[in-house]
């Protein structure tokens, strides 16, 4: 063997570093997404990158040597822009600005432009760096999204029908629009800087009610009322208050939005209904009324505000897109007032004769009808085995129906609700007995008769929902076929009602 090791190739040799310079120039010239390029003191092109090609359209060696002002718009070379932009570079130490462009295909772009002097060690001038990007996308979307909130201020300022305004996190008045001049009478350089309390009757200003107002709207984001304002002359008027807590970008409260209406003669209104409720003929008259003169508006106005977030959702404010959101809930409570005015009306005028009603097939048919709020609720409905009865099945239906969806609306928080249907022995045969219970909030025992008056509620429309109107249309139904409804609760332990239904009627009953 011979005792010469092997030999260990050689490595291949290795390239020398590159220097700084030749380092910084080549990070330069490949960056794509900003134009950088030099230009010497007389303002002509001396290089160019790949960014610069990209956003301007010329190569570097159609471009080197040609002033930087052919990148700017015949107006501004005409006005001097260019040399102003070298010349506040140079004396000021930095120039930037934001502007059309123009490309080599005559297309313009809006860019963001830096021009910073280069000088040499003994701070003599050298040229100008100039960096460039296109940020047309960026101004088109700010443009739009100003556009927008212009058009919304423009809408929120002309709106004379409500008092929209804003209110600091004190409660002075930051903004007035020509609603709240013509309700209260001021004009914005009479109430701006000024606290809202002033509306306020003196009695609700000395027992703090402003205060609670804003401190309700900060705790829980909203605060809602009805009651008596003041106008400039001292006069007072009804409204309807709507405050919302503004939050900013971070999540900071700011202040709030302040929305009143005056429903004085609405109010005046809803009082001469409740006179013309006994009135089967006067009540017949109202809803004809407003079935058909209300409907057609109520679709217009939901549909256009569906249009408005269709178009104009994604640039709107989440303010803007809150207030579309409440008139779209309020259109559809009128709505639903409607209905059950209609359907109040209908067992008011009779409707059709008594026939052979099985109770069974009700009960099913309507928890079939109900399943999906059912579901989403987790309740569930038992029930006896009920007979057939002499009524009329739809108002039958829709007795059971407005019973178990109260239970169901009413449940007390994290409990499903149970509902349980009851047949009780009832010494005259005419009659049946049934007992409809629930494990809601129950109520006061003194509310026992109030809850089946019309427009009649215990609870706040922001927390449970309705007309109000329900009850007084089972208790209507109930007198119909010849019987009674009666309540008994207490307030966490459920509800009941019992009806006590005519099984047979004489010709002359229906």
């Amino acid at each position: 063997m011979s005792d010469t090791q092997p030999l260990l190739p050689s490595p291949a040799p290795r390239k020398p570093p590159l220097d700084a310079d030749s380092l910084h120039r080549r990070l330069v010239e490949g960056v794509s997404d900003y134009a950088i390029y030099m230009i010497d003191s007389t303002g002509q092109v001396s290089s160019w990158n790949r960014g610069a090609q990209r956003f301007k359209g010329y190569t570097a060696e159609e471009i080197i040597g040609q002033n930087f002002s052919r990148f700017y718009t015949p107006e501004e070379r005409a006005a001097g822009r260019p040399a102003l932009a070298l010349r506040r570079s140079e004396t000021e130490g930095r120039f930037e600005d934001r502007g059309w462009r123009v490309r080599k295909d005559g297309s313009r772009f809006w860019a963001h432009v830096i021009i910073d002097p280069i000088r040499d060690d003994d701070e003599g001038l050298l040229g100008f760096a100039k960096i460039t990007r296109d940020i047309s996308e960026t101004y088109a979307q700010e443009k739009a999204l100003r556009e927008s909130e212009q058009r919304f201020r423009l809408l929120v300022s002309g709106v004379t029908d409500y008092a929209i305004y804003m209110l600091d996190l004190e409660g002075f008045v930051s903004s007035w629009n020509a609603g709240a001049e013509r309700f209260k009478g001021y004009q914005a350089q009479e109430i701006i800087g000024q606290h809202f309390s002033r509306f306020y009757k003196p009695e609700d200003q000395q027992n703090g009610k402003p205060r609670r107002a804003l401190a309700t709207a900060l705790g829980e984001g909203r605060y809602e009322d009805s009651g008596w304002r003041l106008r400039k002359d001292g006069s007072q008027f009804w409204a309807h208050v709507v405050v919302d807590l503004i939050r900013n970008e971070q999540g900071e409260a700011i202040g709030f939005a302040k929305i009143t209406r005056d429903i004085t003669e609405r109010r005046e209104a809803d009082l001469r209904l409740r006179d013309l409720a006994s009135s089967n003929q006067d009540l017949e008259q109202f809803v004809h009324i407003a079935s058909h003169d209300l409907r057609e508006p109520l679709r217009k106005v939901l549909a256009f505000s569906d249009l408005l977030m269709q178009e104009e959702g994604e640039r709107l404010s989440a303010d803007a897109r809150g207030y579309i959101g409440s008139i779209t809930a309020a259109t559809r409570r009128m709505q639903a007032l409607l209905a059950s005015l209609l359907d109040l009306t209908r067992v008011t005028s009779q409707g059709r004769p008594f026939n052979p009603c099985p109770l069974d097939e009700v009960v099913r048919d309507v928890c079939a009808d109900l399943q999906v709020v059912m579901r989403e609720r987790a309740a569930c409905v038992e029930a006896d085995p009920l007979p057939s009865i002499e009524a009329d099945a739809a108002q039958m239906r829709q007795l059971f129906q407005n019973l178990i969806e109260n239970a169901i609306k009413y449940a007390r928080e994290g409990i499903a609700p149970r509902v349980r249907i009851t047949a009780v022995a009832e010494p005259d045969p005419d009659y049946l007995q049934i007992v409809v219970s629930d494990n809601g909030i129950g109520f006061e025992p003194q509310y026992a008769e109030r809850i089946f008056g019309v427009f009649q509620r215990l609870h706040t429309r922001d927390r449970y929902g309705g007309a109000g109107i329900g009850l007084s249309i089972c208790r209507k139904i109930c007198t119909r076929h010849g019987g009674e409804i009666r309540a008994t609760a207490a307030p966490g332990q459920g509800a009941q009602f019992t009806l006590r239904l005519r099984q047979r009627h004489r010709p002359d009953d229906c």
